[in-house]
C-alpha cells in the first residue's frame, strides 16, 4: 500500500506535468530533484508517444466485412492508451504484456478500417511531435533544470542515489526500460501493418534507441495504406 509520502511525491510531480509549472512559475511549483522530475515527465512523454501505435490494437474480426462506411474490429489497445494518457503511465504496461502477437502474414491495416478518432489520436504527426518535444525537454530538464542542484556529476550521483534508495524513482526507471524493450517489437509490427520494409537506418534507430528513436520513427513512418491505393513493399530509409 502506498504511504502518504509517496502519494505526496506523486501528487507534486503531477502538478509539475511536463515541467510547465516549474518553468513558468518556479516559486509556485513543488520542489523536487530535477533528475526525478525529468525522468517522471520523460516517462509520461514516452507513454504518450507510444499512443502512436494505437492501431496496434485494431483486430478486425472479419476483414471481408470492413469497408469505408463501417470500420470494423475491436481495438484492444484503446482503453489502455486512454488510461495511460489520462491517469498514469503504469496503465499502459498491462497492454504491453497482454498484447496479441501479430502473425507475419497478417494483412496490412488500411485507413478505412480505423475509426476517425483513432486516426486523429494515433496517426497525427503534429500531436506526436508535441509528445516528442515534451520528452526531449524533460531530458534537458534532468540535466540542466534547477541549476542550484549542480552540474552533470552531481546529477548523475543524484540519479544513482535515487534509483537505489527511492522506490518511486526505481519504478520509473524500470518502466522506462520496459518501454524500450517493447519499442522494438511495436515498431516491427507497425512497419508490417504499413507494408513498409523494416531494413534501413531509421528502422534500426527506431528499434534500438530508447525514446529518441521512437520519436524519429513517428515522424518518418509512412502513412497507413488506403484501400484505393495500396502500395505493398514500400521502403523508406
Amino acid at each position: 500500500m502506498l504511504d502518504s509520502a509517496v502519494l505526496k511525491t506523486v501528487g507534486g510531480l503531477t502538478l509539475n506535468y511536463f515541467n510547465v509549472l516549474p518553468t513558468l512559475l518556479p516559486d509556485l511549483a513543488p520542489r523536487f530533484s530535477p533528475v526525478m522530475e525529468g525522468v517522471f515527465n520523460l516517462l509520461l512523454a514516452y507513454a504518450a508517444l507510444l499512443s502512436g501505435f494505437l492501431v496496434d490494437g485494431r483486430q478486425a474480426a472479419d476483414p471481408a466485412s470492413v469497408n469505408s462506411d463501417s470500420p470494423g474490429g475491436i481495438n484492444f489497445f484503446f482503453p489502455f492508451a486512454a488510461a495511460g494518457l489520462a491517469l498514469t503511465n503504469t496503465a499502459f504496461l498491462p497492454y504491453l504484456v497482454l498484447r496479441p502477437l501479430h502473425e507475419v502474414d497478417k494483412p496490412v491495416i488500411t485507413q478505412e478500417e480505423i475509426p476517425e478518432i483513432e486516426l486523429k489520436l494515433g496517426e497525427s504527426k503534429p500531436l506526436l511531435s508535441v509528445y516528442g518535444v515534451a520528452g526531449l525537454y524533460s531530458i534537458w530538464w534532468a540535466f540542466f533544470g534547477r541549476p542550484e542542484f549542480g552540474g552533470l556529476i552531481e546529477r548523475w550521483a543524484s540519479f544513482t542515489d535515487l534509483v537505489s534508495s527511492d522506490r518511486l524513482m526505481f519504478a520509473f526507471t524500470v518502466e522506462a526500460v520496459l518501454y524500450w524493450i517493447f519499442q522494438g517489437w511495436l515498431v516491427d509490427d507497425d512497419l508490417r501493418r504499413r507494408a513498409a520494409v523494416s531494413e534501413g537506418v531509421v528502422p534500426w534507430i527506431a528499434k534500438t534507441v530508447p525514446f529518441l528513436g521512437l520519436f524519429v520513427y513517428m515522424l518518418w513512418r509512412p502513412p497507413l495504406l488506403s484501400q484505393q491505393s495500396e502500395e505493398p513493399g514500400r521502403q523508406r530509409g
